[in-house]
C-alpha cells in the first residue's frame, strides 16, 4: 500500500479535520432542530394548557384536580426539553461525524490542488471505501495524470529540439553541412514548433 494511503488513513482518524466547515454545518443543524423542538414543545405545552382548562371547566374548577393537570403540564413540558436536549446532542454527534466523510475528502482535494500549484502533477488523492466524493478523488487523480502527460510531452519535444539544434551547430562547427541541407534542417525545425504550437493551442482551447 502506497505510503500516502498510510498516511491518510492515519490522519483520517481525527474527527475534525476542517473544523470551520464541519463546526458551521453542523451548527446550522443543531439551530435547525432546536427551532423545530422548541415550536413543537410550545405546540404541545399549548395544546395541553387547552385540554387542561376544557377538562376544569367541565368539573367545575376542582381545586385539588386543577393542581393534578398543571402538574401534568409541567411533566410534558420537561420531558419534551430533556427530549429536545438529547435530541440536540445526538444529532450533534451525528453531524459532526457524517461531515468527516466530507471533510476529509475536502481536506485531500485542497491538499491536491496545493500540489499541482507548485508543480507537482505526480500527487494523488487516496479516500477510505466508505467516504464520500470517491469518484470526484478519481477525477481529481485522472486530471492530474493528465497533465503529468502533457508536462512530460513538452520536455519529450524540447530535448528533441535542443538535440537537433546540437546537431546543426556540431555540423556548422564540422563545415560538414552545406547552406541548402542547413536551411532544410533548419525548416524542418521550424514546421516541427509551428505543429507543436498548434497541436497545444489545439489542446486548451486556443484554436
Amino acid at each position: 500500500m502506497p505510503d500516502s494511503q498510510n498516511n491518510v488513513r492515519n490522519r483520517r482518524r481525527k474527527i475534525l479535520i476542517d473544523k470551520p466547515l464541519q463546526i458551521r454545518y453542523t451548527i446550522m443543524v443543531v439551530v435547525l432542530i432546536i427551532a423545530y423542538s422548541a415550536l413543537l414543545i410550545y405546540t404541545v405545552h399549548s395544546n395541553s394548557t387547552t385540554t387542561t382548562n376544557m377538562l376544569l371547566e367541565l368539573i367545575d374548577n376542582k381545586p385539588e384536580l386543577a393542581g393534578k393537570f398543571k402538574s401534568v403540564d409541567t411533566i410534558t413540558v420537561l420531558i419534551s426539553v430533556i427530549g429536545m436536549g438529547i435530541a440536540t446532542l445526538i444529532i450533534t454527534y451525528i453531524g459532526i461525524f457524517s461531515t468527516h466523510k466530507v471533510a476529509g475528502p475536502i481536506y485531500r482535494f485542497k491538499k491536491h490542488l496545493s500540489s499541482i500549484k507548485e508543480g507537482n502533477f505526480s500527487v494523488r488523492t487516496y479516500l477510505r471505501k466508505n467516504d464520500m466524493l470517491n469518484e470526484l478523488a478519481d477525477d481529481f487523480n485522472q486530471a492530474s495524470e493528465k497533465l503529468k502527460e502533457f508536462v512530460e510531452n513538452d520536455i519529450v519535444f524540447s530535448e528533441d529540439v535542443c538535440r537537433k539544434i546540437q546537431s546543426i551547430q556540431s555540423q556548422l562547427d564540422q563545415q560538414s553541412i552545406g547552406p541548402d541541407e542547413l536551411s532544410e534542417a533548419l525548416n524542418g525545425l521550424q514546421t516541427d514548433i509551428e505543429d507543436f504550437i498548434k497541436t497545444k493551442k489545439l489542446s486548451i482551447g486556443m484554436i
